[in-house]
């Protein structure tokens, strides 16, 4: 079981910027892929694989945010379809608004792109966003070989970030606490 941590982190006015595209081609990514999913099963009755690598051909501009992150909705589409089929009772896959939903990315944690030294944290392209770090990440986190995702999360009211370590740190929760969207038994 995996527990996450939460900062809240202090973009500057570019990395703001970043951020906020960033939820909005992940968001565009989404819809796009479940329009284009929706269509062929209409068409062919057959469920297609669609990447975020073909929209970046025909939108240069999903070139300029983390890979990592249009990739991350990918799997958040591929998940939703899974719920759909095998689970009575869960609703199609939504369309994401741009007013309406949570804005919010996940990015993995692979090769070093990541990480929180001296109150500050690294995103890939985002660079080093300054954290409020009120409390230490666990020895050894970066060596493990667990699955490691940092989420943010809606950058127009406040700004936060997620960091999963073990359940053993923290004793008393239950499920994962925080933004990151990591594999976790409940």
């Amino acid at each position: 079981m995996n527990r996450a941590h939460k900062f809240r982190i202090y973009p500057t006015g570019e990395q703001e910027i970043l951020i906020n595209k960033t939820f909005g081609c992940c968001r565009f990514v989404y819809n796009h892929m479940l329009a284009d999913k929706k269509q062929a099963y209409e068409e062919t009755k057959q469920m297609r694989k669609i990447t975020p690598a073909a929209y970046k051909k025909e939108s240069p501009w999903l070139k300029e945010v983390d890979s990592l992150a249009l990739a991350n909705e990918q799997l958040h589409l591929e998940c939703a379809y899974r719920k759909f089929f095998r689970e009575p009772g869960t609703g199609f896959p939504k369309f994401k608004s741009k007013h309406g939903s949570r804005k919010s990315y996940t990015t993995n944690v692979v090769n070093g792109n990541s990480w929180i030294s001296e109150g500050r944290l690294r995103l890939p392209k985002v660079g080093k966003v300054k954290i409020r770090q009120h409390r230490e990440i666990p020895a050894g986190w970066q060596s493990s070989p667990q699955e490691r995702n940092v989420g943010i999360r809606d950058t127009t009211v406040r700004h936060r970030k997620g960091w999963p370590g073990n359940k053993e740190s923290c004793p008393t929760a239950r499920k994962a606490a925080g933004i990151t969207r990591s594999r976790s038994v409940k």
